[in-house]
């Protein structure tokens, strides 16, 4: 879906923005929204009904919401991220500061670096890769850290419907060699 033969015969082209997948031996491509670079600070909001993908950062004042999945490569400081039927993805940190949280709504699952002054809240689990610090983190599935609780949660209000799953360390040590 989504695409068209080119004059060629070998080539297949996009007739729309999104993001390319293989379905039962099928390439179609579902339609997304992409910004490129940073959504700068300010009232600025993206409001789709599609997926959303930015290039950069979500920057103080800014509110992006999606019907689908939300993809962010920078970070989020002080604003507001939902996603009405998705999960959201952010490679960076999610950053706010005392009395202006950032703020994630997610239906599905949502995977971040780590969260300071934030409040997010998820149908689905959270994948935290690194401390979340006076942030207040509502899940609906498991919590899964990248590291052991008492270093990865520090003054955290939790609401866990599901379990807390810690990064556990393992350790294989070679036995002696006897002659």
């Amino acid at each position: 879906a989504n695409t068209y033969p080119g004059d060629d015969g070998l080539s297949l082209y996009a007739a729309c923005d999104g993001e390319v997948m293989l379905r039962q031996l099928r390439i179609d491509v579902v339609p997304q929204f992409v910004h490129e670079g940073t959504v700068p600070a300010g009232d600025l909001s993206i409001r789709v009904d599609t997926p959303v993908f930015i290039t950069g950062s979500v920057e103080p004042g800014a509110c992006v919401e999606a019907e689908g999945d939300v993809y962010i490569q920078g970070t989020v400081r002080e604003a507001e991220v939902v996603s009405r039927s998705g999960g959201i993805t952010v490679m960076g940190n999610v950053a706010g500061a005392l009395g202006r949280p950032s703020v994630l709504r997610a239906a599905g699952e949502v995977d971040c670096r780590s969260v300071r002054y934030g409040r997010i809240k998820t149908a689905g689990d959270l994948r935290l890769h690194a401390e979340a610090w006076r942030s207040t983190l509502a899940v609906g599935g498991n919590l899964y850290l990248d590291g052991q609780v008492e270093f990865m949660l520090l003054d955290v209000v939790l609401d866990i419907a599901g379990g807390i799953f810690p990064r556990m360390e393992t350790r294989i040590e070679a036995a002696p060699v006897s002659e």
